[in-house]
């Protein structure tokens, strides 16, 4: 030590000359344009200050306690660290910048979680509660509710995100297929030709059976695609298609193949009310059960109704009031409480209570004779021959046409996936049925992962131009959990968390302007949020008048049978239907609705 102080007196003196600098304080009605890499409401150290982003400038925040305010200047270099070491591993540095960007990483966080403690905790949260990378941050963590402890994630350890890039040549057809099924989402054979660097027409023939060419669509599509679905239709069709071109052939064959079984007779479930067998049998069954003639039949597919009409020698009949019904509840009436899938009830007014109450004895005695009608309907639709086949060639047709598709995702690659975490096949399986369906249910038991089978099905639509901006509506309590799985799969993903604070009334709008006006790879809200947004006005018009359109039709239709009970019953709906465009169309007219190209809505789980 005294060597070092006789050193340290050795060394020349008044050699550095500190430079006076004057920091004017910022106020926050000083407007100061955002900087690019800023993002809305994101907070912001300018000149030593923190401030938020508003619109397309800064605002200082003056009123912040002087905790508060410590937390947040700390949570920002935390921010900006993970962000650095992010940045490193997409642009390809070198691995010893990476490293450092790691360590940097590590002490910022451990500087932080020293002073404040995890993260995840409370206080911390709410100082930073409406950053946009707050569920970034919660994303460094594993917090156990539990035990208020928090561990450290995967980036503090090693890399967590790979820049990939697609092969740009491969060396079979084959492996062409998994490349453009992962990089496009299905069959492209001109991107095929580019990585074999052959044309089409010389590696078209190694992929016989792998892949079809559909004649209804003129696409290509995979076998498992094609050879799925309503494969009579298809069938039908790939048969009118060969007639003109040879090459349909296979199609054929194929199809053939997967063709599903026909029932029989007994094996389809034949009762009063299935919308399949036409009223006209129905009819037909009546009049030979009262053994009279002139019954109708009416049924209104719009509204899922029947209606039984019979004149006064059916009604008066033994076999309506005695043999197949009581004298209470003809069986006219029994039939149409069968096809409108209802249990007849009787009920007897009772004056010393005013009102209805229900007669036991006739009750139980209607429907003892509505059994013994559905019984009889059941022997009865199969008595006859060409009865039997019409309706089993019906039904096999109608239904009994689909084969179902297996869905594999083992081609999946996930750019942009943190390496850290391997999907189960089962999970890959899922996020290539999302991708390739119009709408899918992941019916999965709990812990089967669904949360990160919907977090890559987001990016990969995007990613694939299936998708401009998901839209992710999850339960109340699952929204920071949801946020943070999302980006430990995706740490690099640029995602807006809308709030219940969001969707107040005062903010509502606020929130729809930054939905539609920044570049999110998906925007995550609540159930109870996304219910507070509104339908566009065009979009409930169209829906109001396509529904007056259907019943307008239905109408001319039921007039043309002379069915009045069912004619008024669809008046009745189109008048509902008329006031309620009526006062849409009285309300302000405001630009209020959102269209989103994909909509991911999760829901917990039966046992959660």
């Amino acid at each position: 030590m005294e060597q070092l102080a006789e050193a340290i007196g050795r060394l020349p003196k008044d050699v550095y000359q500190p430079e006076h600098r004057v920091i004017v304080p910022l106020h926050a009605d000083v407007n100061l344009p955002a900087p690019e890499h800023v993002k809305p409401h994101a907070y912001a150290l300018v000149n030593g200050q923190i401030a938020r982003r508003e619109g397309d400038s800064m605002r200082v925040l003056e009123d912040l306690s002087a905790t508060t305010a410590q937390r947040i200047r700390g949570l920002i270099r935390v921010r900006d660290a993970v962000r650095r070491c992010l940045c490193g591993q997409l642009d390809n540095s070198e691995e010893t910048a990476v490293i450092v960007a790691r360590e940097q990483l590590n002490q910022t966080y451990d500087h932080f979680s020293a002073k404040f403690g995890s993260i995840s905790e409370r206080a911390n949260t709410l100082a930073f509660r409406g950053d946009p990378d707050l569920p970034l941050l919660l994303s460094l963590e594993h917090y156990d509710s539990e035990t208020k402890r928090a561990t450290k994630a995967a980036i503090f350890r090693e890399r967590t995100v790979q820049r990939q890039r697609p092969p740009h040549s491969v060396e079979s057809p084959k492996d062409a297929l998994l490349v453009a099924l992962s990089e496009r989402g299905g069959v492209d054979l001109d991107y095929m030709s580019q990585l074999l660097r052959r044309p089409v027409r010389e590696f078209i023939g190694d992929l016989k059976g792998m892949i079809f060419l559909n004649p209804q669509t003129q696409r290509w599509e995979t076998e498992d695609e094609y050879l799925s679905g309503n494969v009579r239709a298809k069938l039908q069709a790939a048969e009118a298609a060969v007639i003109s071109d040879a090459q349909y052939q296979e199609n054929v064959e194929a199809l053939r193949a997967v063709q599903p079984t026909d029932l029989s007779a007994p094996e389809i479930d034949a009762r009063l009310g299935s919308t399949w067998i036409a009223s006209e049998d129905i009819q037909q069954f009546v009049e030979e059960l009262l053994g009279e003639r002139g019954i109708h039949i009416g049924h209104a597919a719009q509204l899922g109704l029947w209606s039984v009409r019979g004149g006064w020698s059916a009604k008066a009949s033994v076999a309506n009031t005695t043999e197949w019904g009581t004298d209470r509840r003809g069986a006219l009436d029994l039939v149409e409480d069968a096809l409108n899938l209802r249990t007849p009830t009787v009920y007897d007014f009772d004056a010393e209570k005013e009102r209805d109450v229900v007669n036991g004895p006739a009750t139980e005695a209607a429907r003892d004779k509505q059994e013994k009608i559905k019984e009889r309907f059941k022997t009865w639709i199969w008595q006859s021959d060409e009865r039997r086949e019409r309706l089993v060639r019906h039904y096999n047709e109608a239904f009994n046409n689909v084969h179902l598709r297996t869905f594999n995702g083992d081609h999946l690659t996930l750019p942009g996936a943190s390496p850290a975490i391997t999907l189960r096949p089962h999970q890959k399986a899922a996020v290539w049925r999302i991708l390739q369906t119009p709408n899918c249910l992941l019916a999965h038991v709990v812990g089967a992962g669904k949360t990160m089978v919907i977090a890559a099905a987001a990016m990969e639509s995007r990613r694939l131009g299936l998708a401009r901006k998901p839209l992710i509506v999850v339960p109340n309590h699952m929204l920071g959990q949801f946020s943070s799985e999302l980006l430990m799969l995706y740490p690099g993903a640029n995602i807006l968390v809308a709030t219940r604070d969001d969707f107040e009334k005062t903010q509502r709008q606020t929130l729809m302007s930054r939905i539609a006006t920044g570049n999110w790879d998906a925007v995550i809200v609540t159930h109870s949020g996304f219910e507070k947004i509104p339908v566009a006005h065009a979009t409930q018009e169209e829906f109001f008048q396509a529904q007056m359109r259907e019943l307008d039709v239905a109408m001319a239709e039921q007039r043309k049978d002379e069915s009045s009970r069912v004619v008024k019953l669809l008046e009745r709906e189109k008048k509902r239907l008329e006031t309620k465009l009526k006062e849409l169309c009285a309300t302000e007219r405001k630009d209020d609705g959102l269209t989103f190209d994909c909509l991911l809505y999760t829901s917990p789980s039966p046992r959660d």
